[in-house]
């Protein structure tokens, strides 16, 4: 009985564990299931990231593919212009959306999101969590309003 005509070391193999006889044929079947399984991991980092090289991220690169996105550019936008006119309510505006941003982030614990972790392509945000923790702190701070003194 053929097993498969694609791959005739299963065929072999079949026939071996029929046998009791090759123990090495276990190890085929187990290096062929991990081959089958490899493109579903790369599958996952093409839908998150795209033009992923194969290294682990890094905390540094994860920083910057979050800041660098249409997300984290419009904000930081956002941010700029609040400081720039020196708007309290809207840096506080911005702060906010800064916030649910992150928390948005942090939540997402769906399984493509997992896998894509586990595998690499996606790394620890936790750079990036400070740095904009820092820019809100630094636009309050900046904007706050002071008493006038004489």
């Amino acid at each position: 009985m053929k097993i498969s005509p694609k791959f005739p070391f299963l065929n072999r193999c079949a026939a071996a564990f029929r046998a009791q006889s090759d123990n090495a044929c276990a190890l085929l079947v187990i290096a062929w299931t991990i081959l089958i399984a490899t493109p579903a991991h790369a599958e996952v980092c093409d839908k998150e990231r795209p033009n992923w090289d194969g290294s682990p991220v890094s905390l540094v690169d994860e920083a910057i593919a979050l800041a660098l996105g249409p997300t984290g550019l419009f904000f930081i936008g956002a941010t700029a212009v609040a400081v720039l006119f020196r708007h309290s309510i809207g840096v506080g505006i911005a702060c906010v959306m800064w916030a649910f941003y992150i928390t948005a982030l942090i939540m997402r614990g769906d399984d493509v999101f997992e896998q894509a972790v586990a595998e690499g392509c996606i790394g620890n945000p936790a750079l990036f969590v400070g740095l904009v923790a820092a820019i809100c702190l630094a636009a309050v701070l900046f904007t706050i309003r002071r008493e006038k003194r004489l």
